[in-house]
């Protein structure tokens, strides 16, 4: 059914008093008909309301939805109730409303808003400004005449709309002091005024100045030299001094002290670097910072560099070291702990600790120098859950991952693509070799020392032996396998499948369905399932050995050791 517009009523609400709040609300009324001018049944209807600047056409400058009552035909709403009208609408020009139902097509035409009566009083205050037409009858409170009037040497004087104030004191025109009770002067604008605030001799005790309000480029350097600093006597005298003599700072710089608190320390609370140390000298011998502590306090610690940010950004480093030579030599931070603790310790809630980038050389180097040291030269731990203690990410085209030397030989490496070399074999904690299967039915109700069949219909699958003397019989669920086989990635999750021990010694499931076992026996599959037991010698043919037991057997049922192998 189309909806049509039939009629409205439109009211702008303003407030009855004239220092009240006027509200941004607009009360309307309309009747809502189809093309045949029914009215639209009573019930709940969406309405959407959108003003605008012009008559037709144009983009909504305000829009809000919502669901109000019709009845009769009748509805009433208050545009503003759902979303407020903003303050950037003034309602100094003429604005158009339009009104759609139920998401349909806007109707037509729109409607101009009028002005509800009181709104007419508040023409008078649109004339005030440029051209007033009436007067302010009320400030601060106050109600009537408002009567401006000059105080001390400041005087008022009007010529037709023109109001005039000034001062004329002693020494000159224009205003000759300012006082304040907090003894405070602000002046807000960065184009001026300009000020000449000048604090009389007389009361040098006095703080006339706020904190932070002289600023280097508003000091006066008339008189001084490159080299220079301001330096007071403690009796209210400043002057332009060299940078010499007993306690003052110079460059370069050395002392020593005992106190229990920092020997120097310098704070950056802006996006630039506490401490920058440079040197420029051909031989190279030097360093750009060099910390060093004496103290025995466990906690000391010879330079010590703490970022405080929150979210401090990507390139903000506690310590930073950089070497920009191009000969090989130098190090970007060198740390030496005479004692047994750690030479560059690094530390972080979330980011990275120790972190070294090089062009040529190595990123990090580590060495422990005393044959007498039996301290891990590289010490790497983690709290983290699923954490890696170790990363190691080698980009290139081709080399190794990692490398591992004894008297400057590789006696083990992993190359780029993870394959493992190392000279005088390996050794590992398992006692076999297994591979991950997948199995038939459910992977939980699998345990290890179960017999290990192939799963017939199955692609690399198995599954629990249930017939004796199969000839499909493949392996036993490893318990701890010492090297485990898969076809899948590295980083690939194997909870789905089996480690069956295809080779070595392994804890296996047997009973006594083929009579007592003797360490030495052959043992096959049995008809319990996952099962082995003792072969006989007239039955077994090729392919259904599953291994030998290295320990006797006499009970129903129970887990021995057996070598397995397959023949």
């Amino acid at each position: 059914m189309k909806n049509i517009f039939t009629s409205f009523i439109l009211l702008l609400l303003v407030s009855a008093s004239a220092i009240g709040q006027v509200p941004r609300t607009i009360s309307f009324q309309g009747i809502l008909a189809d093309a045949s001018g029914n009215l639209l049944p009573d019930g709940n209807t969406k309405l959407s309301l959108s003003l605008y600047n012009d008559a037709t056409g144009g983009s909504p400058i305000y829009s809000e939805t919502q669901t109000v009552a019709v009845v009769k035909g009748r509805y009433n709403v208050i545009i503003g109730s759902a979303i407020p009208i903003p303050s950037t609408l003034s309602f100094s020009q003429a604005y158009f409303l339009g009104v759609s139902v139920e998401a349909s097509a806007e109707l037509t035409p729109r409607t101009v808003l009028t002005a509800a009566p009181y709104a007419l009083h508040a023409s008078i205050a649109d004339g005030l400004s440029p051209n007033a037409a009436g007067a302010v009858t009320t400030l601060n409170t106050q109600s009537g005449v408002i009567t401006l009037k000059g105080g001390g040497g400041t005087t008022i004087s009007t010529n037709g709309p023109t109001i005039t104030i000034s001062s004329t004191g002693t020494g000159g025109t224009g205003v000759q002091s300012v006082q304040s009770g907090d003894g405070t002067l602000d002046v807000l604008s960065n184009n001026g005024p300009v000020v000449d605030a000048r604090i009389a001799a007389s009361a040098v005790t006095t703080k006339y100045l706020a904190d932070n309000s002289v600023t280097p480029e508003k000091i006066n350097s008339s008189g001084a030299t490159t080299g220079q600093a301001l330096v007071a006597n403690g009796f209210g005298v400043v002057t332009w001094k060299d940078i010499i003599g007993t306690g003052v700072f110079i460059m370069p710089y050395s002392d020593v002290t005992a106190s229990p608190s920092n020997a120097f320390q310098i704070s950056n609370n802006g996006p630039g670097n506490a401490i920058v140390g440079i040197t420029s000298n051909t031989v190279g011998t030097g360093a750009g910072v060099n910390g060093q502590t004496n103290s025995k306090d466990a906690s000391a610690v010879g330079v010590l560099g703490v970022i405080n940010a929150t979210t401090p950004g990507a390139n903000a480093a506690a310590v930073r070291g950089l070497n920009s030579g191009t000969n090989g030599n130098g190090m970007g931070v060198y740390g030496i702990h005479s004692g047994s603790g750690v030479g560059v310790y690094g530390q972080s809630v979330s980011g990275i600790g120790v972190f070294g980038i090089s062009s040529t050389g190595s990123a990090a180097s580590f060495s422990n120098t005393t044959a007498g040291n039996s301290s891990a030269t590289v010490s790497i731990s983690t709290n983290g859950n699923n954490s890696t203690a170790l990363k190691v990410n080698h980009t290139g085209t081709n080399g190794n991952i990692a490398a591992f030397q004894s008297a400057g030989g590789n006696m083990a490496r992993i190359d780029k693509t993870g394959k493992g070399f190392f000279n005088g074999g390996t050794q590992t904690g398992g006692a076999d070799v297994a591979e991950a299967f997948a199995v038939v039915g459910q992977r939980a109700s699998y345990q290890p020392g179960d017999v290990l069949v192939i799963a017939p219909g199955h692609k690399r699958t198995v599954e629990k032996c249930s017939k004796p003397y199969s000839m499909s019989v493949i392996g036993v669920h490893a318990t701890k396998p010492g090297l485990l086989l898969t076809e899948r990635d590295v980083e690939a999750d194997l909870d789905d499948l089996v480690p069956m021990g295809v080779v070595g010694v392994l804890p296996t499931k047997v009973c006594n369905e083929g009579g007592m076992i003797s360490a030495g026996d052959l043992l096959v599959t049995s008809s319990r399932e996952g099962y082995a037991m003792k072969a006989d010698p007239e039955k077994l043919k090729f392919g259904m050995a599953l291994g030998k037991a290295l320990e006797d057997f006499s009970g129903t049922t129970g887990m021995i050791e057996v070598f397995v192998n397959v023949k």
